[in-house]
């Protein structure tokens, strides 16, 4: 596993896109899984960018994303779908891009139904404009999936309240009660974190 401390935000965002940029350049089909929220978004907007300048083409990738939430369809604003298409799906070919569908009546298969923690339901109430209408399940797509199917695994971490997530996934027991340290397991993992993120390692 890979460390990468970062001075803040903006740089970890310009390394993730950096060696996602590498990793789409040496392929001629990329294949990215994706993960939403604000943690990515800085890194998203530098790889959007980078397309804009000329600089990389997706047309050769393919995207699968890690989540979304049930019971929301792709046209939901708040969805994970909705979220892609606004911050990084750009020259991508629509049959290119696998995303969950939250409005599945069989969620069944690789993905798995979880329960949404009170933390992570706040962390994404700006996405909502009541409370009440903020899932409380999600489709998630299984640890085992991404450690069986993943070449090399990038994993971003920003903010103090990853502070102990990131201490744990790094220095604690490999265990199911933290997921992220089964992704010790994997040959190749970089982490990047800012610097409240790495405050504990």
């Amino acid at each position: 596993m890979k460390l990468v401390c970062t001075k803040n935000d903006d740089e970890m965002a310009r390394e993730g896109a950096r060696r996602v940029a590498e990793i789409i350049r040496s392929r001629s089909m990329a294949v990215l899984g994706l993960a939403t929220g604000g943690t990515p978004e800085g890194m998203y907007r530098e790889l959007v960018r980078l397309h804009r300048r000329g600089e990389l083409d997706f047309s050769g990738v393919s995207t699968f994303n890690l989540d979304e939430y049930l019971e929301l369809s792709p046209s939901d604003e708040p969805s994970y779908h909705a979220y892609m298409d606004r911050h990084l799906f750009v020259n991508i070919s629509g049959k290119n891009i696998h995303l969950m569908r939250g409005d599945t009546s069989d969620p069944a298969g690789r993905t798995r139904v979880v329960k949404l923690s009170e933390s992570t339901r706040r962390a994404n109430a700006r996405y909502f404009r009541d409370q009440d209408d903020i899932p409380r399940r999600a489709l998630s797509m299984g640890l085992g999936t991404i450690l069986e199917f993943s070449r090399e695994i990038l994993l971003l971490a920003s903010g103090v309240k990853k502070a102990e997530a990131v201490r744990r996934m790094l220095r604690g027991p490999v265990t199911a009660s933290c997921p992220a340290s089964l992704l010790r397991q994997h040959s190749r993992v970089t982490v990047i974190l800012d610097p409240e993120a790495a405050r504990l390692v």
